[in-house]
């Protein structure tokens, strides 16, 4: 989804919207807005760690105590327990959710070149045309 954020709102007009409209809407201090977004962002990174804890986890190539260590260590997570616990509900749709946005993604920026909208032009057409995926 964040990528999807990017492409609506480039950083610097992300960091607008937030500090203007949604920190104050929420009770939050807006000098806070720009971290909040380069957090998320650097948070963001720890994506693909977890997504790989998360399948050798629901292949059971990891215990539920050695995927909570391994999502602490490796990705930071605070709540991992929470997580697994999630996933042993869900199972897959997490997976497939987070692989899924990495195809998306992937789709969307082999033919970003082509397009003269840039971005926007391959991700109107996946919204448009699902088929075409």
């Amino acid at each position: 989804m964040r990528r999807f954020i990017k492409i609506a709102f480039p950083e610097a007009e992300r960091i607008r919207l937030e500090r203007d409209v949604l920190f104050p809407l929420a009770g939050l201090a807006s000098a806070d807005a720009e971290r909040y977004v380069h957090v998320e962002s650097l948070a963001g990174m720890l994506y693909p760690e977890e997504l790989t804890i998360a399948r050798d986890y629901l292949d059971g190539r990891l215990e539920f105590v050695r995927a909570a260590t391994a999502l602490e260590d490796r990705a930071l997570m605070a709540y991992a327990d929470a997580t697994l616990r999630y996933l042993n509900e869900c199972r897959s749709y997490v997976v497939t959710y987070t692989a899924g946005l990495d195809r998306v993604r992937n789709w969307i920026d082999a033919r970003t070149v082509k397009s003269a909208d840039g971005e926007w032009g391959p991700f109107m057409e996946l919204m448009t045309h699902p088929e075409r995926f």
